[in-house]
């Protein structure tokens, strides 16, 4: 017969809870990640949303419109529209050098200036004017506050993917990017309206580098607390479960191994003297186990005071069979004796 491969339990019980305590970790450090991310999200794309609303009813929205209506101008008369992917090139210059003049306009340095204050007041990264042209996934810059690298008016972003305003709905939620150049970045736009006639767009831009380094570091200084945490978790757990499960049913299993032991070192029959207080199964398994060791040392007393007795019956039969053949007087073989010999003899 094939043996059977052997898994104590303190392996499998050792193993679950190792895994318990694990995915108890995971999920925690998941979820405190998930949360603190989600909050810091919310509040950047919150800011990024009030900003522009703020800034909007500071500016003449005619003024906006009477410089977008001349960026624009040039836009649409141009034959071919260069986007920004092509910036520094022969034909990216002959496109841009169609907006000359633009930038020295009183009315864009106004308005420039007006922006930049506001970078200084909000701490943001840029506030700029783009007007979108759906159609053809074009948003074009009509000013750009940038205090480094400005976009000029009339330079023109082409992507398919991003989020753009539909023609039922001029809002363009916040939203967060993640970009090879820019980094962390959450843009947000307002609706530019004159005379009831959406005009443009007024657009914030707010980098979530710094914000986003100093999560990191939170989420790897929390996975480290809750590691050492589940650590903690698991010595615990591993040493409750050892004493109050394995440890009390080695000691039932060593118990029984030695119940009836030819070994004259160990102890025999000593579940009387076990003390188990889980007040759970195995308790109970104990109080079975010396029931049963009750029983069966009284089966075997009572065993042993039969076989005395039979013994003792076995004796006297055969002290009364040789009295029965013998005179008692002379102990000489009587009658019965010499019958007997006489059908032995006749067998």
């Amino acid at each position: 017969m094939k043996k059977e491969r052997f898994i104590s339990l303190n392996v499998k019980l050792s193993i679950g809870v190792i895994l318990v305590c694990f995915l108890i970790g995971l999920i925690s450090i998941v979820s405190v990640t998930r949360i603190a991310t989600d909050i810091i999200d919310k509040e950047y794309k919150d800011k990024a949303e009030q900003i522009p609303e703020a800034v909007a009813v500071t500016i003449d929205p005619m003024e906006i419109k009477e410089l977008t209506d001349t960026v624009l101008q040039v836009y649409n008369g141009v034959e071919k529209v260069v986007p920004s992917t092509e910036w520094g090139s022969d034909e990216w210059n002959a496109y841009m050098a169609h907006y000359e003049g633009i930038e020295e306009l009183p009315l864009f340095q106004k308005l420039r200036d007006h922006f930049q204050v506001y970078q200084e007041i909000f701490k943001v990264n840029c506030i700029y004017l783009l007007r979108y042209n759906t159609d053809v996934k074009h948003a074009i810059y009509i000013v750009d506050g940038d205090f480094e690298e400005p976009c000029p008016p009339g330079v023109v972003d082409s992507f398919e993917d991003g989020i753009w305003p539909d023609k039922e709905d001029s809002f363009v939620p916040a939203t967060i990017t993640n970009e090879e150049v820019y980094g962390w970045l959450v843009t947000s736009s307002y609706p530019i309206f004159a005379d009831g006639e959406l005009v443009c767009h007024l657009c914030v831009d707010i980098s979530m580098n710094e914000i986003k380094e100093k999560e990191r570091s939170y989420v790897i200084t929390v996975s480290l607390i809750m590691a050492g945490a589940t650590l903690l978790l698991l010595l615990f757990a591993l040493w409750y479960v050892g004493g109050t499960v394995i440890r009390p049913i080695m000691m039932l299993s060593d118990t029984a191994k030695n119940y009836c032991s030819e070994n004259t070192d160990v102890i025999h029959h000593a579940f009387e003297k076990l003390e188990i207080s889980n007040h759970d199964e195995i308790s109970q398994l104990l109080s079975s186990m010396k029931q049963m060791e009750a029983d069966m040392n009284s089966n075997i007393t009572s065993l042993i005071s039969t076989k005395a007795t039979l013994k003792e019956t076995e004796e006297k039969a055969s002290t009364m069979q040789a009295l029965a053949v013998k005179d008692a007087l002379t102990g000489v073989r009587n009658k019965t004796a010499y019958d007997l010999e006489v059908e032995k003899l006749e067998e």
